[in-house]
């Protein structure tokens, strides 16, 4: 590991643990700046801004210089659960790779761990649905997103899921979601992110059919698929791994029930709109604060349903971004709520964002959840009494060192 930049790194870690200890006050403290090359191209920098009383944590990301891409990971490898940032991040290290950093990334239901947006693994939905999944948005709209394809293409969109299924008969079908609560009157389709088993349905409540399918052909985002059991009446069946489930609610278990039987050939088409081809990793976020070049904070509440106590107020903040040539890629850690470091509103990360050169730039889950690991350490400070917050997914930097090692 080289150090390119030093520059008061010691004194950083001394001016903090004298305002911790001494309650010295901002007007006593100077900016300071601690930057370190983790690796090549990926630069590492914890800067304490004392004008503001502000602790940044900073990953600049040069993904031409080396075997690197970006992860998206869900707690515990299931749509439902919750995990610490470092916890998900140890158990991607291992002979073949190396996490370099972490961060915390979707906004998430505290109870289940469910995350509120889309999100793809390693080109695999985990989660999809049309309208974002949150108790707070007051417009009820699709917050913006964070998309990484396979050829290191970042992009920020307001992604909805767009999914079809093509009957034996040649009925076409909207299918409204990937794993999570089904809609009534709807198809819904479950992998083995869901769990063990489909959900319970009530059939006081909810008339339900499912039939198990399994892909023979994939093109793109359209998977040629055979019936691989007949129509199974209610919820609660196995899910294979390698097979998925199609399920029926309402007036849509009709068309199963008609319709498919054993050994009969479906097709399920799954992509997102607007369409990009070849989505490697995709992590959810609220909302897109920077857009070409811009500060947009200000009509955020407006356009993806913020509200004043979320954006106009000081808390932690968890960010990601990438240049204007879409060359260079930013995690942003701000630690809030606490006398070293006072958080910011979404327009102060937002002039942060573009102070260090981010061109498009998202909001993360921020508050507690806020978290960064560098090499398996968390180097920011989290807000709450009990330390790192236990998260619903993270996005991974990690290093390919089975490539490196055969270069």
């Amino acid at each position: 590991m080289n150090t390119i930049k030093r520059t008061s790194g010691l004194l950083f870690y001394i001016l903090i643990l004298l305002s911790l200890t001494f309650k010295t006050t901002p007007a006593q403290l100077k900016d300071s700046l601690y930057s370190e090359e983790l690796a090549p191209g990926i630069v590492y920098s914890k800067i304490f801004r004392a004008s503001d009383t502000l602790s940044v944590n900073l990953v600049k990301i040069d993904l031409r210089q080396g075997n690197y891409y970006l992860r998206a990971a869900k707690a515990r490898d299931m749509l439902l659960g919750r995990e610490k940032v470092s916890q998900i991040a140890a158990r991607f290290n291992d002979s073949t790779s190396e996490v370099l950093c972490a961060v915390n990334a979707d906004f998430f239901n505290m109870k289940t761990g469910e995350v509120e947006n889309n999100m793809v693994i390693e080109g695999q939905f985990l989660k999809a649905l049309q309208i974002t999944d949150s108790p707070y948005d007051s417009k009820h709209t699709i917050h913006s997103q964070f998309a990484y394809t396979y050829d290191n293409k970042p992009l920020i969109e307001r992604f909805s899921f767009q999914g079809e299924v093509i009957l034996p008969d040649g009925n076409k079908k909207n299918i409204k979601r990937i794993n999570s609560a089904a809609d009534t009157n709807s198809f819904t389709l479950y992998n083995f992110y869901e769990g063990a088993e489909t959900p319970e349905i009530k059939e006081a409540t909810n008339h339900c059919a499912e039939v198990e399918i399994k892909p023979v052909l994939t093109r793109a985002d359209t998977f040629t698929c055979v019936a691989s059991s007949s129509v199974l009446l209610g919820g609660k069946h196995t899910i294979t791994k390698g097979k998925s489930i199609l399920t029926g609610l309402g007036s849509y278990a009709a068309f199963l029930e008609k319709g498919v039987k054993y050994g009969d050939t479906l097709k399920v088409i799954a992509r997102l709109n607007p369409y990009v081809k070849g989505i490697r990793t995709l992590a959810g976020g609220w909302p897109q604060i920077v857009r070409h070049g811009m500060n947009i904070s200000d009509e955020v509440d407006s356009s993806e349903g913020t509200f004043p106590k979320f954006s106009g107020v000081k808390h932690p903040r968890t960010g990601i971004g990438f240049s204007s040539d879409s060359l260079t890629i930013y995690l942003i850690a701000v630690d809030g709520r606490q006398e070293s470091s006072s958080g910011a509103t979404l327009k102060e990360f937002a002039n942060l964002m573009l102070s260090e050169g981010i061109y498009e730039g998202l909001n993360l889950d921020g508050g507690g959840s806020t978290t960064m690991v560098i090499r398996g350490r968390v180097v920011n400070r989290p807000s709450d009494k009990e330390g790192e917050r236990p998260v619903g997914n993270s996005l991974l930097l990690i290093r390919d060192t089975k490539t490196d090692n055969q270069q």
